[in-house]
């Protein structure tokens, strides 16, 4: 348990998020914390403040893992903090107040308030922020403020994103790694304004540790205009379903820009394209199979058409294994549409998610194209609330009217909430 412990719960938080950032959480990850010398005598150091909307006293574990090396997180807390009911606690330069490291020391902190962990009833939820800054000027202190990134997670299902970043004479830009898991390979790759490639390559972060790198030593020097970053978690590190297990191997990112006249810093959140959001799954697959033409009076009003469209085929879809696909539709006599579509996707188990959909023909014979439009509409077993949409594409091989079926591939993609 206690090596698995911040997959576990960062999983089980996901796993009830939406989409958008959840800032107000059971769980909250400051991806960066540091006590560490600045130039010219100055200091960066780190101050964590934590808000408690709730009508009640609670407790909020604190849990510090240092960069550079591999850890080994417990589920004991021994750094508790006691925020009173709609109170906010400041905890002003954490790492030497909170615990006794003196000296250049950088790393990342999970707080967490979810009960059985900490002595708190369910649905206990905090607000927290962290703001690395220093200390050191006449003139008084800048730095930077950093909220959670939870909702940041990457586990493999999409590269993840950084935009606005600076490397020239008036800013220096700093790339930082987080791994809430085992040791992991990152790659990442620096794009220019018109999208050439300044830098690339691949970064271990040790297990439950963080990095963080500067752009020189990532082999870039200064360059003109605004950057962008590219991340990707290396595929042979990916957890193969994410939403299968508790504890899947993921990373968080960010950019620290410095202004190198006032030293003033941003920061700057890598998003991922696919959000870890399990109940709204990244659904994409592959089928092959057969389409049929049989005579029928369905079609008559809608389209004219005598007969209706049939396609029976099978595939693998991402979380759901191998599935069966059956769809049914109208098509227009010129067979440039199709129209009240009807698909039905039918798991191992026997769950069946359904979907209408409309399709519209964009190569003609011998290899025709439709590219299709569905909307999820429930289903069977846990499909039974879901919704959601898909795009997918047809590709359907002519073979003559005098042929019964013809085969047929789909390949299909989209978000399915269930």
């Amino acid at each position: 348990m206690s090596k698995t412990i911040i997959p576990v719960l960062l999983a089980a938080l996901l796993l009830t998020a939406p989409a958008s950032a959840q800032l107000v959480t059971d769980l909250a990850i400051a991806p960066v914390v540091a006590h560490t010398d600045g130039l010219h005598g100055t200091q960066w150091v780190t101050d964590v403040t934590i808000f408690n909307p709730m009508a009640y006293e609670i407790s909020v574990g604190v849990q510090f893992h240092l960069a550079d090396r591999h850890n080994f997180p417990s589920d004991f807390y021994r750094s508790v903090v006691v925020v009173g009911a709609r109170e906010t606690v400041m905890i002003a330069d954490l790492l030497p107040n909170l615990y006794g490291i003196e000296g250049n020391t950088k790393g990342w902190l999970l707080l967490i308030a979810r009960p059985p962990f900490l002595p708190n009833p369910d649905g206990t939820m905090f607000h927290a922020t962290a703001r690395i800054y220093n200390t050191g000027g006449a003139e008084g202190t800048f730095g930077q403020t950093v909220s959670s990134l939870v909702p940041a997670a990457n586990v493999g299902w999409s590269p993840s994103y950084i935009t606005g970043v600076r490397n020239d004479e008036s800013y220096r830009s700093n790339l930082g790694l987080v791994a809430v898991s085992t040791a992991i390979d990152v790659h990442y790759r620096i794009l220019a304004g018109d999208g050439s490639v300044v830098a690339e390559g691949v970064k271990e972060v040790k297990q439950y540790s963080m990095s963080q790198w500067s752009f020189e030593e990532l082999a870039v020097g200064s360059v003109d205009g605004p950057l962008s970053v590219e991340l990707w978690l290396d595929p042979d590190d990916a957890t193969p379903d994410p939403c299968a297990v508790e504890f899947p191997v993921a990373f968080y990112a960010y950019v620290s820009k410095v202004d190198n006249l006032t030293g003033d810093a941003e920061f700057l959140t890598a998003v991922p394209v696919m959000p870890y959001i399990c109940e709204l799954s990244p659904f994409n697959g592959r089928f092959a199979g057969e389409a049929t033409f049989p005579e029928s009076d369905v079609c008559l009003a809608l389209t004219g058409a005598p007969w209706q469209t049939l396609s029976s085929s099978v595939g693998t879809m991402s979380h759901f294994g191998l599935t069966e696909l059956s769809t049914a539709h109208c098509s227009t006599l010129d067979g440039s549409a199709a129209v009240a579509g009807e698909a039905t996707f039918t798991v191992a188990n026997g769950d069946q998610l359904r979907a209408t959909y409309t399709a519209v023909t964009v190569a003609p014979p011998p290899l025709i194209v439709q590219e299709m439009d569905f909307v999820v509409v429930g289903g069977t077993g846990r499909f039974e609330n879901a919704t959601g949409w898909l795009r997918g594409v047809a590709y359907i091989t002519f073979e003559g009217f005098d042929d019964p079926s013809w085969p047929i591939e789909f390949a299909i993609a989209g978000s399915v909430a269930y």
